[in-house]
């Protein structure tokens, strides 16, 4: 059997359609946040009983933010996840000119500079 890898259906260029439960990354990304602050959010709801920070429901080990009470906590509706930002590639690029000079050293003799 051949297991297929889930992935989201993309809308436009950019972005995902929104499903019931989002990851925090996801979360992250819709309130543009950095990840860490989002964890500490999750975090923090989780140890507040619910009374701050980002909604989070612990489902096993995993953390997931319920689409619901996250539009509730912003006020608006989310329509769509912004995709993460494209990494730098793992090839690296070429280097670029270098500003160092060179000393060419020949067997000629040279003239003194003046």
């Amino acid at each position: 059997m051949v297991r297929r890898a889930w992935r989201p259906s993309c809308r436009e260029e950019g972005t995902v359609a929104v499903p019931d439960v989002l990851t925090v990354e996801e979360a992250a990304r819709v309130l543009r946040i950095g990840r860490s602050t989002a964890y500490e959010l999750a975090a923090r709801f989780l140890a507040s009983g619910g009374s701050d920070g980002m909604p989070t429901i612990r489902v096993g080990r995993l953390l997931r933010v319920p689409r619901a009470a996250l539009e509730s906590s912003i006020g608006a509706p989310i329509s769509d996840i912004p995709t993460a930002k494209a990494r730098i590639s793992a090839t690296k690029a070429e280097p670029a000119a270098s500003t160092r000079r060179f000393h060419i050293v020949s067997d000629e003799p040279q003239l003194p500079l003046a």
